[in-house]
């Protein structure tokens, strides 16, 4: 395998990556790289770290430029191919001769002359040493430093350079979880069965790509991250249950919560963007899922045509706790995003929140993929102030002891959970 065609090729998915802007997430793009074997396997990688310390990376580049003087005009393609090679240089300690031997492609000399000055940047505080070092933006450094300590966050942060580990729960449908097991035992995986929720198995060694496994294409598994599946375990779904599913799309949660029901009772699914919700129905079909009702609407406004006894609100939001999947999220959001999904979060909350504090009985459980208290934590006591006849529901009985058990709600982390940051909690009359 010839070492230019990788930085080549990582540096043309890179450009096309950028070009889209926030079209698409880093792990869609990259699942879409036609690419095969190995050489696959190291572009994504490329790719993917590339991405994640892009703060660092130009950084380094830009100090070069200044360094040499030049007023430098790179267009993208030779900016991509310095990130790909900058990235070699700073943290794969190749040496400048070698990666200029084996990148014998390289016939720009403005190019060649700025790896030749390339450097590690030094810090001028200790927000920027951590930006650095980790490959996160000062001002989430900077704010999260107000509620987290900061040996906590530095360890968290670090946790999400790494891709999560896989996990999977089991279609109970169509298959119980000992055949699930040595379906994917006999087409080479790995399994660990998760000591916390008998339906979650995680994938601890691959011998190809999941969705080429038989398991998977007969639907016999649903990839689902621990944490989003320790939200439908939260929301204790029951066969006779009559559930709203305020912002369903794209589906997983509302699956899980079928399988869990074995296919009876009801869920009413909204979603206000109807390609997703095509794309749902489809998804629903594949599994075999008989028990939900899709709706378009709006959950900020949306009333139920029917009694239902729960509700999951797993809600729009950064996405923050997903950024082990998709690290090009740290570069794409800003607080004014955080104080935006705060904000429409709220909206969803007290439309569905004033219609149990009047007439209604049903439970609330409420999510997010965000680490940030803004969205979680600081927004439930606001809501918690503004409803006084409304309680937090105790579910320190779901799941492990190790999970974050805080006044608000549950917390699961990268670097504890081997999971996406996430936050659950349940809200109920305080009469129930």
């Amino acid at each position: 395998m010839s070492s230019s065609n990788v930085e080549l090729l990582a540096a043309r998915y890179l450009t096309k990556f950028l070009e889209q802007g926030s079209k698409i997430s880093l792990k869609k793009f990259m699942y879409k790289i036609p690419v095969k074997g190995k050489k696959r396997k190291r572009v994504q990688s490329l790719l993917y770290n590339v991405v994640a310390y892009l703060n660092v990376i130009d950084k380094a580049l830009d100090n070069a430029i200044m360094k040499l003087n030049i007023s430098c005009s790179l267009d993208p393609k030779d900016r991509n191919l310095l990130r790909i090679l900058t990235y070699r240089l700073l943290f794969q300690n190749l040496s400048l001769d070698l990666l200029t031997e084996r990148i014998n492609v390289i016939k720009n000399n403005e190019v060649k002359a700025i790896l030749s000055k390339i450097e590690f940047p030094t810090p001028k505080d200790e927000i920027e040493f951590i930006s650095l070092k980790l490959g996160f933006p000062e001002w989430m450094i900077k704010h999260l430093l107000n509620y987290l300590p900061k040996d906590f966050l530095t360890t968290m942060l670090s946790a999400f350079n790494k891709r999560p580990k896989t996990w999977v729960v089991v279609n109970l449908l169509r298959a119980s979880k000992d055949e699930v097991i040595e379906a994917l035992e006999n087409d080479g995986f790995e399994v660990l069965e998760d000591k916390d929720f008998s339906e979650v198995l995680q994938i601890t060694r691959f011998s190809k790509r999941l969705e080429k496994s038989k398991a998977y294409r007969k639907k016999l598994i649903l990839p689902m991250s621990k944490a989003s599946a320790a939200v439908v375990k939260v929301l204790n779904p029951n066969s006779d249950d009559i559930i709203l599913d305020a912002c369903a799309a794209p589906g997983n949660k509302t699956i899980f919560a079928s399988f869990l029901m074995n296919n009876s009772g009801r869920i009413y699914a909204i979603d206000i963007n109807h390609a997703r919700l095509e794309r749902m129905r489809s998804l629903l079909h594949s599994y075999g899922i008989k028990n939900v009702t899709l709706i378009h609407g709006d959950a900020r406004k949306y009333r139920p045509e029917t009694e239902v006894n729960k509700v999951l609100i797993d809600a729009p939001c950064t996405s923050s706790g997903m950024i082990g999947l998709n690290p090009d999220i740290k570069w794409r959001i800003s607080y004014n995003d955080v104080i935006k999904f705060s904000k429409l979060q709220r909206e969803i909350l007290e439309n569905f929140l004033s219609l149990l504090a009047k007439n209604h009985s049903y439970e609330i459980v409420y999510s997010t993929c965000s680490f940030f208290p803004e969205e979680n934590e600081i927004l439930i006591s606001r809501i918690l102030g503004s409803f006084p006849n409304l309680k937090k529901a105790d579910i320190s009985s779901i799941g492990s002891n190790d999970y974050f058990n805080g006044m608000y709600g549950r917390r699961f982390f990268p670097h504890i959970h081997d999971t996406i940051a996430l936050f659950v909690t349940k809200l109920v009359k305080k009469n129930n």
